[in-house]
């Protein structure tokens, strides 16, 4: 991208590639996601993977102030996630996908005891209604899956299994090594995020180098919004492979790096 390229220019650009994205997915629900209504859980599971990825490389793409390294790895992050996840349950879908779904129903069935236990003890007010709309709305969405009675709640991870370990499994482990990795350090406020991005060494040669408080905004970049792209384009693959989808024209990835590269 030239340095002289204009934010009209840009946000031309960026425009284009977001409608790419949604007629990518909307091409997706259109012929390759099947109605089986035998394990209708499969289809559902990966449509909406495929639609959080499109929503997450959108959204960053509409955020400008998002292009650093203070926010944006807080979306790349949940997107390697999200592929490692479509990965490891399309090795065995009809399995994977519903255990998929049923953590989430028994960690939405946990939540849901908690606010009742909080509702018992919050006196009459408008804190105690807002508590008793929340967890309608909460228990609505489990039932309208499965009763309430036959949702388990598993404490543990909903794969069983660590995010390394399912990586192994996809065989991609550089995934987890130079994507995953890096991103949660951003998500988990650890040292080698925090000490780049929030400190600069004192100058006094006296205090033997010691940190302060930096929160200066770092220069904006396209290149995290093309890491979104990626993640993206590789998710959008491997679903057009399970499916054996087959579209004309060029993939949202090369449309995104041709009108970079023009800017």
């Amino acid at each position: 991208m030239a340095e002289s390229a204009s934010f009209e220019d840009i946000t031309r650009f960026l425009d284009a590639h977001i409608d790419r994205v949604d007629e990518a997915v909307a091409i997706r629900n259109g012929q390759a996601i099947p109605v089986d209504t035998y394990q209708p859980h499969v289809p559902s599971v990966l449509a909406g993977l495929l639609a959080r990825q499109a929503t997450l490389t959108n959204r960053l793409a509409q955020s400008p102030p998002l292009w650093d390294g203070h926010v944006a790895p807080l979306i790349l992050r949940p997107m390697v996630e999200c592929l490692i996840s479509f990965r490891w349950i399309i090795r065995d879908p009809v399995v994977r996908a519903n255990e998929y779904i049923v953590y989430a129903l028994g960690q939405a069935k946990l939540i849901l005891s908690k606010m009742q236990t909080e509702i018992e003890r919050e006196p009459d007010g408008e804190t105690k209604e807002r508590l008793i709309q929340a967890a309608q709305l909460q228990e609505a969405w489990v039932l309208s899956q499965r009763l309430m009675q036959f949702v388990d709640i598993n404490l543990g991870s909903w794969a069983g299994s660590s995010i390394r370990k399912m990586c192994e499994e996809i065989g991609d482990k550089e995934l987890y090594d130079f994507w995953f990795v890096p991103h949660s350090a951003c998500a988990h406020n650890t040292w080698q995020h925090v000490s780049v991005w929030n400190t600069k060494v004192c100058r006094n040669p006296l205090h033997q180098e010691h940190r302060l408080s930096h929160t200066a905004m770092p220069s904006l970049t396209l290149d995290y919004v093309h890491q979104s792209v990626r993640f993206f384009g590789e998710l959008l693959t491997d679903f057009d492979k399970f499916y054996g989808v087959e579209v004309n024209g060029p993939d949202v990835l090369s449309s995104f790096e041709e009108g970079l590269f023009a800017l």
